[in-house]
């Protein structure tokens, strides 16, 4: 091995470490306990939420409300002891960027991503907002979206692409 194949390998760890610990550590989610509930009314259930500055939509399944703090959440029927998926994180990102619109003044700490089998809190960092304003970003430079590969209208509604896609099986 030469010093320019280690210098290479060296920067290709260096290059990828960043996707390595986001989707470990600098996202920041936590497993719950299942049993771990909830306190603070039901603000609303499977209701769209709009962004009007950043041309954003989704529809969490519920949203709790405190005092001074919202949460959503997110209900799947599948199983993930893994971790969470990086496209419900990217979902629940959409969120975080969409609620404090929606109710001025309330924080947005986290959101809590309720799998079949597993409970995660997903924390509302910078770096998660980042990675899904990064990819509107790169939406809004391309027409091209990502190809429907499903004729499943639920998926739909889950999807982070939806309000801008053209394939969509929703309105």
């Amino acid at each position: 091995m030469t010093i320019i194949d280690l210098l290479a390998g060296t920067m290709l760890l260096f290059l990828a470490s960043p996707l390595i610990s986001m989707r470990k550590k600098e996202v920041h989610f936590e497993r719950m306990r299942n049993e771990t509930m909830m306190i603070g009314n039901i603000l609303a259930e499977k209701q769209e939420i709009i962004s009007r500055r950043f041309n954003l939509s989704g529809t969490p399944d519920r949203i709790m409300g405190t005092q001074d703090s919202v949460v959503p959440m997110m209900f799947r029927d599948i199983q993930s002891t893994e971790g969470p998926k990086i496209s419900h994180m990217i979902q629940m990102g959409t969120y975080f960027i969409i609620l404090p619109e929606i109710y001025p003044g309330m924080y947005v700490r986290y959101g809590v991503l309720n799998y079949a089998d597993s409970k995660y809190m997903i924390n509302n960092t910078l770096m998660l907002k980042d990675l899904v304003l990064s990819r509107l970003d790169e939406l809004s430079r391309t027409d091209s979206l990502p190809t429907r590969n499903h004729d499943d209208p639920e998926r739909c509604r889950g999807c982070p692409y939806v309000s801008a896609c053209r394939q969509r099986l929703i309105e």
